[in-house]
């Protein structure tokens, strides 16, 4: 068992290659192809979550927006959503969306209000 304790390992079923119910590949689909779909396609990670796409960075070259989540190329325009992190996580990223929402929401209300972070 993974390092990330007992609870890892139902929340990230495909890397068990159980079976899976529902029919996420289209209307159409019967549970059994949808099965079949996804234990051909084991350990398969995706998201719906757009992570990385906007990515913070140090430098123009490296990111797209700043430390405090404020475009490189436009003033004042700020993305505070799950685009900002590097990469996808793996697991559901609500706590962390949360957090950097946050953290740069009460960076621009600084900004507004002339405090220096």
């Amino acid at each position: 068992m993974s390092s990330y304790g007992s609870g890892f390992r139902n929340s990230v079923p495909a890397q068990q290659g159980t079976t899976l119910y529902g029919t996420s590949y289209g209307a159409t689909d019967s549970q059994s192809t949808a099965s079949s779909y996804y234990n051909e396609t084991w350990g398969l990670f995706c998201s719906m979550h757009h992570m990385g796409c906007c990515r913070m960075g140090t430098t123009v070259g490296n990111g797209t927006v700043d430390a405090h989540g404020e475009s490189w190329e436009v003033e004042q325009l700020y993305v505070c959503n799950d685009s900002v992190l590097p990469t996808a996580v793996g697991i559901n990223p609500m706590i962390t969306v949360q957090s950097v929402a946050y953290c740069i929401a009460n960076g621009i209300a600084d900004s507004l209000s002339g405090k220096t972070t």
